[in-house]
């Protein structure tokens, strides 16, 4: 977890979102959880303006 802290200290307007629950299949473990989060992802990325 310390890398992906890091990561999203460095990278402006980063979100981080800790599965706490999963491994390397939080799409799988923890859907509840990591759809939103890309569904948010993705609306974001193609927002006008951005």
């Amino acid at each position: 977890m310390h890398w992906a802290e890091e990561l999203h200290r460095v990278i402006p307007g980063s979100e981080l979102l800790i599965l706490e629950n999963s491994g390397h299949f939080g799409h799988i473990e923890e859907p509840e959880a990591f759809s939103p989060a890309v569904t948010r992802f993705v609306a974001t990325v193609n927002s006008p303006g951005i």
